[in-house]
């Protein structure tokens, strides 16, 4: 197909989209008026959650929305692809749009939750599946293309990126995040962290001073408070600035807006993480699967969906690794980018102080061991190090800035009135790591083969290991000594504090990733793999259930079991109050952790077969005996 014509048949299907979207949004319109339907659903818990008004606004406009900005970026993929690629690659292309015209249909489901609440009195859960599950297939099919286009080794055959494919890659990330925001914005108000932010940025469009509290003005994002307030509500010089930042997008588009500018910061930072990936040597599979799940893991992708600092936080940090790894080009100047860049990332929030200033001596010893060697680079900074604690000590905790000496004796007190001396240690692992409503993996599993890859990464790769590895040791333990004590008591997403740390421990994965990649193998994989994205989804489509406190009921195991009339809290793990599984838990989590370790150092594998029906139809067992086991269970130890 010559150049003009492929255009031309881009742009038709573009057309015709637009038109089909804009046709479904006028007849749900119509619908929606012509039966009288409200504008919220009705007096049940759901009222609590949603927005007081624009339902019937978001039914006309977000269910399009969802089917043609897809299709939009998929025609922008195509337009990527150069006029001279290989029949495959625009075969691959034509087949995604022949995917992408059916994926229409499902504009008809609005129809049938229209008429299913006019029936019932309420569809609110019914126009969800139908929103979330439009937008996931949709998903699922840009990512497809771009893996088989842009990603897999025979569509690069000179290696590296390119522009194009960095391009393709931002795209099918921003469709990706961007479409949930529509959802959250009708779905759940703001948290009690979030508003705070959203009130400052209110307040610079509006030029006034920021309250204290959310007033009526602010029932744009906060019409509901959450069952348990935020601790540690962001105030200060640094939550003014960020404020500052986010107003621009708020001005524009509200709450809305600012989900948008979130999606963004996602989508540059899967630029990032491929290219990092691609800098440090990793296979073109292994990397795209281990970056995929880590973006779309639960922790990583609601920290895309708050008003918050994290997905800031996550883009700056992958940007000093990648600085840090272009310091044996460019010493100097990375040097200062990285100084800018870990300035940035303390001025996001205070507890990212340690991990900027660990990037910028882990980049000083870089410049350092260019010029000097290795020995010499490690004295200097060795006495730098120790010339910066004599120093800070040398001055009253009265005299540090932003209040850091007397923080600092706060958490000192906290840490000599702890039981024993490893007591903060064991809560605060057990708290970010196995506990069932915070926990890193139980609702990530997936980062369990991270771990158990550490070693074999840092064999192979050891330099960008050891850029993500030091200073990421320097964050956990600065944030065990500040915050270990009001861990139990945090309501907030799943492994909060880790997140910014996650998506470059995709980094880590790629070794066990590379070795599993085998028929049979490779369920060691997607069996964790599936139950965190299966997380993920539910508690897109139902996203008060994400905030939770460990030590608590996992939210989502809560509401399954008052409906199943079982207590599934009891057969989950937690790390704060003792519980009868806990045992059995770290038990089957080391037998894992062995098993990945192992994989890890074992030969990658050549080429990833076509996945076969027996192997699917495992997969689907394994995971359906997991959840019969999780109700039996509780079915039997019920009073």
């Amino acid at each position: 197909m010559s150049a003009e014509k492929r255009t031309s048949h881009i742009l038709l299907q573009m057309l015709l989209g637009l038109a089909a979207a804009v046709l479904a949004g006028f007849l749900l319109h119509g619908f929606w008026e012509m039966f009288g339907l409200p504008d919220r659903p009705g007096a049940d818990f759901w009222r609590e959650m949603t927005r007081p008004w624009g339902l019937g606004l978001f039914v006309s406009l977000a269910l399009p929305a969802a089917a043609f900005l897809p299709t939009l970026v998929l025609g922008l993929m195509t337009l990527l692809l150069p006029a001279g690629a290989p029949p495959e690659l625009q075969e691959h292309c034509r087949q995604a749009q022949r995917y992408d015209a059916y994926t229409y249909l499902l504009l008809g489901t609005g129809l049938v939750v229209v008429l299913a609440w006019n029936v019932l009195g309420n569809g609110f859960l019914a126009l969800g599946l139908c929103f979330l599950g439009l937008a996931t297939v949709k998903a699922l099919i840009l990512l497809r293309l771009l893996w088989l286009v842009f990603l897999a080794p025979a569509a690069r055959p000179e290696g590296g990126l390119g522009r194009r494919r960095q391009t393709a890659i931002f795209l099918v990330a921003l469709v990706t995040f961007s479409l949930p925001a529509a959802w959250l914005g009708q779905a759940v108000s703001s948290g009690r962290g979030e508003a705070v932010y959203l009130t400052g940025a209110h307040a610079v469009v509006e030029g006034q001073p920021a309250p204290a509290e959310p007033g009526p003005e602010h029932r744009g994002f906060y019409w509901a408070r959450p069952q348990g307030e935020l601790n540690r509500l962001p105030r200060g010089p640094q939550a003014r600035i960020f404020a500052a930042v986010l107003a621009p997008p708020y001005a524009a588009a509200g709450r809305l807006g600012v989900l948008l500018l979130q999606a963004v910061l996602m989508a540059l930072l899967a630029m990032q993480l491929m290219a990092w990936l691609n800098g440090a040597g990793v296979r073109p599979g292994p990397a795209a699967t281990a970056a995929g799940l880590a973006l779309t893991s639960a922790p990583v992708f609601f920290a895309a969906q708050q008003v918050l600092p994290e997905a800031a936080a996550m883009l700056l940090a992958l940007v000093c690794l990648r600085l840090l790894f272009w310091q044996k080009r460019q010493p100097l100047a990375a040097l200062a980018l990285l100084a800018l860049a870990c300035l940035a990332l303390a001025i996001l929030q205070m507890r990212y102080l340690p991990l900027a200033a660990a990037f910028l001596a882990v980049g000083l010893f870089e410049a350092l061991r260019l010029k000097a060697g290795v020995w010499w680079a490690w004295l200097l900074v060795a006495v730098g190090a120790a010339a910066a604690v004599g120093l800070s000590l040398y001055f009253p905790w009265s005299a540090w800035p932003l209040g850091l000496g007397q923080r600092l004796l706060i958490h000192l007190t906290w840490w000599q009135e702890a039981l024993h001396w490893w007591t903060p240690l064991g809560v605060f692992v057990a708290g970010l790591v196995l506990d069932q409503s915070h926990g890193l993996l139980l609702s990530a599993p997936i980062f369990l083969l991270a771990l158990g890859g550490l070693p074999a990464s840092l064999k192979r790769r050891p330099r960008p290991t050891l850029h993500l590895l030091l200073p990421g040791l320097v964050y956990l333990a600065s944030a065990c000594f500040i915050g270990w004590y009001r861990l139990p008591g945090e309501l907030s997403a799943p492994a909060r504090l880790l997140v910014v740390l996650l998506p470059a421990t995709a980094l880590f994965m790629t070794p066990p990733l590379a070795a599993l990649l085998r028929p049979w193998w490779r369920l060691a994989v997607w069996i964790p793999a599936v139950l965190g994205l299966a997380y993920t989804w539910l508690l897109t489509l139902l996203p008060w259930l994400r905030f939770g406190r460990p030590g608590e009921v996992n939210p989502l195991a809560d509401a399954v079991g008052k409906r199943l009339n079982l207590e599934l809290g009891l057969m989950l793990p937690s790390g704060i109050i003792p519980s009868p599984v806990l045992l059995a838990a770290l038990g089957l989590t080391g037998l894992a952790l062995l098993f990945y370790l192992a994989a890890g150092f074992k030969a990658p594998a050549t080429v990833a077969g076509r996945w076969r029906a027996n192997e699917a139809l495992a997969l689907a067992l394994g995971l359906g005996l997991m959840a019969w086991g999780l109700v039996a269970a509780a079915a039997v130890s019920a009073p």
